[in-house]
């Protein structure tokens, strides 16, 4: 369990959640055309698995 004393020693970044280890959401974004490939060629394998499984005798 995580009591509120361990929570206090893991923070070292001065009460800020921004800064620090870990995932921040708040960071900007930057896209490349990578990633909209990957999403469109993710998006077009799903379908095309959903129509393979609805047309396939």
């Amino acid at each position: 369990m995580c009591n509120q004393s361990t929570a206090k020693t893991v923070d070292n970044s001065g009460g800020s959640y921004r800064v620090g280890m870990g995932f921040n959401p708040f960071r900007e974004q930057n896209r490349s055309v990578v990633d909209i490939v990957m999403v469109v060629f993710a998006i077009g394998a799903a379908l095309a698995l959903v129509a393979w499984a609805i047309f396939s005798g």
